[in-house]
């Protein structure tokens, strides 16, 4: 009997807490209002809201303070959002605020130091507060704790800050590429620093820092100067790490029109240009002359200035083979500069060209020999002269030897440029513009519609030839009898040394050429990585 009584009071306490789980009343009890949802998760079954966004860059922030700040005195001020990696993880650009005081800018507020326990005599006794510094949260507790692929901590003593020293009126800022995924921070690195103090006596420094997390780039921008200005802006790929492009420019802003220049360079597409402007000293003359009769003419009938383009010839570092005997069946490739006379580089003379027609390819390698490719449709031979037939034109000066500070002010000396011209048909070698000494050992070879030649140049473009003065031009003759259209890597005039574009030294360690197939293809090293130094310096 007791065991009945016992199993029915079980069995009605059941029965009520199934009839309050399921919204139901229990017996003796008003039923609930809201009529029970059929799937309906109870309030404790419901997980709990995500964090923020705020929350989530607030969380991170701290995980950027404790790697990188955690011995310095400095904090995160801002989180960009730079994309994904190839493995799927999270990349942002933290910038960390690295002056004295910035606690204004951080986003998560530094803890206030304890103040000195007691006075009098009690400061002579242990305060209760030192010690007591918890282990940061979130951090492994052991090697053993870390998953595979964490980043490892600090090296002791070791610093992340890029500058050497910060002078006292400028406030330094550093910016870092940072890795996590799964709520901790797989890598970081120091991509670039600033600490604007004017950026000279002018006081009209500007730093611009740009981050694209479609292209996966970190771009930091850089103007200044005083009575010359200048700019340049280094962009830097996020995924693999490299050095993507580079530019800068400059004016005298007594002249901007005769004085100005600018480049860039793209280690991913070996593409570059580069514009620059002189003065234009009898347009000047003709003005002077008119302002002293008080009818001066409009700068169509006297221009003040004149400006030259160029695309930049690569000096980069080619495959033995290749620069021995294989440039005969191995193209360039997208290892030079190219040239069709449309939308690269330019037609000097017959008006725009097309890749169809007449195309051309240039590169020279560390050794000093250039390499050009030409592409025609149809080849000329047996003209009256070297000049109606198809032929490579290269014209070459020595680096630094006429100022434009002087055009104006004294007598040129004679124009140092040499112009020196290649017949395709045989390699035969012609001296033209500045009666140059003869090139030895240059070579040409044909098959089909393409034409590759070999110069030596020697010491002309070999060591430190960086910024040598050097154009190259194909002249396309169809018939033999003219000279249909002249293709250049510069809007390079006859007897102007100042119209020639310029040789820019590739380092290997951004990038090389390598043999793919049939032709040469740009490499890009990994980035070789410093600690505490700016990839982007």
């Amino acid at each position: 009997m007791a065991v009945g009584v016992r199993a029915a009071v079980g069995a009605a306490v059941v029965s009520a807490l199934l009839a309050v789980s399921c919204g139901k009343a229990a017996p003796g009890e008003k039923a609930a209002s809201r009529p029970a949802i059929a799937g309906e998760k109870s309030e404790d079954e419901v997980s709990a809201p995500r964090p923020t966004e705020e929350a989530e860059d607030l969380a991170l922030a701290k995980a950027i303070d404790r790697k990188i700040c955690r011995k310095r005195d400095c904090c995160v001020s801002g989180i960009e959002d730079a994309g994904t990696d190839r493995k799927g993880r999270s990349m942002v650009v933290a910038t960390i605020d690295a002056g004295e005081g910035g606690v204004a800018s951080c986003l998560v507020p530094p803890q206030a130091e304890p103040e000195t326990f007691g006075s009098e005599v009690l400061d002579k006794e242990p305060s209760p507060l030192k010690g007591q510094a918890a282990a940061a949260p979130d951090e492994p507790a052991s090697a053993n704790d870390k998953e595979d692929g964490e980043e490892d901590g600090d090296a002791e003593g070791v610093t992340e800050s890029g500058d050497e020293g910060t002078p006292d009126d400028c406030r330094p800022y550093e910016y870092y590429l940072v890795v996590h995924a799964k709520g901790k921070i797989r890598s970081h690195a120091l991509l670039s620093h600033s600490c604007n103090n004017g950026y000279g006596a002018a006081g009209v420094g500007e730093d611009n820092v740009i981050v694209d997390k479609e292209a996966r780039t970190f771009t930091h921008a850089q103007e200044g100067g005083s009575a010359w200005r200048w700019d340049n802006s280094v962009t830097v790929g996020l995924d693999p790490l490299r050095i993507v492009s580079l530019s800068d420019g400059s004016f005298w802003t007594i002249d901007t029109d005769a004085t100005s220049r600018s480049g860039d360079w793209n280690h991913d597409t070996f593409e570059g240009n580069e514009a620059w402007s002189i003065p234009d000293c009898e347009g000047r003359r003709k003005r002077e002359e008119a302002e002293k009769r008080d009818a001066s003419p409009s700068r169509e009938e006297a221009p003040s200035s004149k400006v030259f383009n160029a695309l930049i010839v690569p000096r980069v570092q080619l495959p033995a083979t290749f620069v021995q005997d294989g440039w005969r069946s191995i193209g360039l490739g997208n290892c030079g500069a190219f040239v069709d006379g449309d939308k690269h580089g330019f037609a000097v003379h017959g008006g725009k060209g097309s890749a169809a027609d007449a195309s051309m390819r240039a590169a020279v390698s560390k050794e000093g020999v250039l390499f050009v490719e030409i592409t025609d449709d149809r080849w000329t031979r047996e003209g009256k002269t070297w000049v109606k037939e198809d032929h490579i034109e290269l014209w070459l000066a020595a680096a630094g030897s006429t100022s434009t500070e002087m055009l104006c002010d004294s007598p040129l000396p004679p124009d140092p440029s040499k112009q020196w011209g290649i017949r395709i048909s045989d390699g035969a070698v012609f001296a033209g513009f500045g009666s140059p000494e003869p090139l030895a050992g240059v070579e040409v070879v044909r098959a089909g519609g393409t034409a590759r030649a070999r110069i030596p140049l020697g010491d002309r473009l070999k060591g430190d030839s960086d910024g040598t003065p050097l154009t190259v031009v194909y002249s396309d003759s169809d018939d033999g009898v003219h000279q249909k259209r002249l293709i250049a890597t510069s809007t390079v005039e006859r007897g102007q040394e100042l119209s020639l574009g310029h040789v820019r030294d590739v380092d290997p360690a951004h990038a090389t050429c390598v043999v793919k197939g049939k032709a040469l293809r740009i490499n890009r090293p990994p980035l070789a990585i410093k600690r505490g130094e700016a990839i982007a310096r």
